[in-house]
């Protein structure tokens, strides 16, 4: 039975969509086709497992239809390792949810696990923004949306409109602090992440066993959830949908991609900056939970609060 020795488990919008390409790009290391399987958090669940403010099939499309629930498809995804040393996936839900890092523990306990974390206040306005620009499932401002996030989470709405609790991240670290050893758990900061790509990432190669000095191709980075002029052409260029599709097979593949990066330039526009009094409040909700962080991780986070 092939499976990871190496998971990275978030954070959500904290870079590890780039990540997981730059590890993918080392000949040492055998990264998932599919990058967020999810197996871990959503074993033997119905999908889509929580609800949402549009109709679940709409949800599974676009939130859950890569997620993976049984043993044996979560296994398929690593059959075509040959002689990598490293054999990675990535599932940023992981970081979340407690069960997935017993369930971990279970299945895979000498796992190396990669956590990338992020001012969780930029975390989730980062969030929010993907959520109502990107796939417009979030009909509410800022302040309203936060306002009603425990209502929303005690009727079932899924992780995604879990704003503050995703960046609570004392709780959900400690729970893997305490079931591993503590040098199987690897922990960076997005900040860092940003200033020194190259050096975190052969950071990580070392923490996973491969040659260190390999230097990945870095020009195409993920870009952060921007604004979009029109939802319905942001869907049409970017989201599974049959006349994306009808292209993709009747036009040369330079001119599709041409059209699809005319398009989105188009399309998008700067982000508004969050409002001051949201930024405070939050500060404030978040100030114990960092200050509990940095005691766990040994790191100064002070600059979180500033």
């Amino acid at each position: 039975m092939t499976l990871p020795n190496f998971i990275i488990i978030g954070a959500a919008k904290s870079g590890t969509t780039s990540l997981y390409y730059y590890l993918k790009q080392h000949p040492q290391v055998f990264m998932s086709s599919n990058k967020e399987p999810n197996f871990f958090a959503f074993k033997d669940l119905e999908l889509p497992p929580f609800s949402g403010p549009v109709d679940s099939r709409i949800l599974y499309e676009i939130l859950y239809k890569y997620s993976i629930t049984d043993i044996e498809r979560y296994q398929a995804l690593f059959r075509e390792v040959s002689d990598e040393k490293a054999i990675g996936e990535a599932s940023v839900r992981y970081l979340y949810f407690p069960q997935a890092a017993a369930r971990i523990k279970k299945y895979i306990p000498k796992v190396k696990l990669v956590v990338m974390l992020r001012n969780p206040i930029d975390r989730l306005y980062s969030h929010y923004l993907m959520m109502r620009e990107k796939y417009n499932f979030e009909p509410l401002s800022l302040a309203k949306a936060l306002e009603q996030e425990n209502e929303r989470i005690r009727n079932n709405w899924g992780w995604d409109w879990h704003y503050t609790q995703l960046g609570m991240y004392y709780r959900q670290l400690k729970c893997y602090v305490d079931l591993f050893e503590r040098e199987q758990i690897k922990i960076f900061l997005y900040e860092n992440f940003c200033l020194d790509p190259v050096g975190v990432v052969q950071d990580i190669y070392r923490h996973i066993g491969v040659d260190s000095s390999f230097i990945p191709e870095m020009s195409q980075r993920s870009k952060e959830s921007g604004r979009s002029r029109n939802h319905s052409l942001n869907h049409l260029l970017n989201e599974p949908n049959r006349i994306r599709s009808s292209f993709q097979r009747v036009l040369p593949k330079p001119v599709y991609n041409w059209i699809v990066s005319y398009g989105n330039r188009w399309n998008r526009i700067p982000i508004v900056p969050m409002a001051t009094e949201n930024r405070q409040n939050l500060k404030g909700l978040f100030r114990e939970d960092i200050a509990k962080l940095q005691s766990l991780i040994d790191r100064d986070l002070s600059a979180w609060l500033h």
